[in-house]
């Protein structure tokens, strides 16, 4: 997993001159959660390690990823229902 904050610290060191890989910055070890994982234990596991991201792995395979902006759009979405019209 390779994320901005990877990305500036890389750069932030002075190592990022030439040719680089995405070997050199990314993270091997990764916490991930799984499809069925609730949404409030992710947003915990995020928040209290402080990750931008959280990849969500089924059988040891990438199956999709969640992100700070899939909350800020959720919570976006939350605040435009309109009770009164049960939407």
């Amino acid at each position: 997993l390779i994320t901005h904050r990877d990305l500036l610290a890389t750069l932030a060191t002075g190592k990022s001159r030439g040719a680089m890989t995405a070997r050199h910055i990314m993270r091997s070890q990764v916490a991930t959660v799984g499809p069925e994982t609730e949404v409030k234990d992710a947003i915990d596991r995020m928040l209290g390690a402080k990750y931008g991201c959280l990849p969500v792995v089924e059988h040891q395979r990438l199956v999709g990823i969640i992100t700070e902006a899939d909350f800020l759009k959720l919570t976006r979405s939350m605040l435009s229902i309109d009770p009164a019209r049960n939407i």
